[in-house]
């Protein structure tokens, strides 16, 4: 008789305890990511996004923009797009690399400035 007559191996059915817990943790990461809800905030006038955005420029002040976009499913509206003001058009900004029509824009408030020092 071997020696390997004696040892079954369960093949994978061993490893399924390792993957267990990461897999619950991303369940878990996207359950809570689903069921997120933003609430919409008031809705500005263009005139008023369009100052704001001014001032924002002017200061070199972090802005928090809404989006006038839902999230599919009615769960709310996309997360706020967060950053400087890196640039403009005459439609749009740059908002850490990402460009804003602002017609699309919603809600548009000044962050605070955090000191460094």
């Amino acid at each position: 008789m071997k020696l390997n007559d004696y040892y079954h191996d369960r093949g994978i059915k061993k490893y399924m305890g390792f993957f267990l817990s990461e897999h619950t943790s991303t369940i878990q990461r996207e359950n809570e990511e689903y069921l997120k809800f933003n609430e919409g905030k008031e809705e500005m006038d263009l005139s008023d996004i369009k100052s704001t955005l001014n001032v924002a420029i002017l200061k070199n002040y972090p802005v928090s923009i809404q989006l006038n976009l839902r999230m599919m499913g009615g769960h709310g509206f996309i997360d706020d797009i967060k950053g400087f003001i890196e640039g403009y058009e005459h439609d749009a900004v740059l908002v850490d690399d990402t460009k804003i029509y602002i017609d699309m824009i919603r809600h548009v408030e000044l962050e605070q400035v955090k000191k460094w020092y």
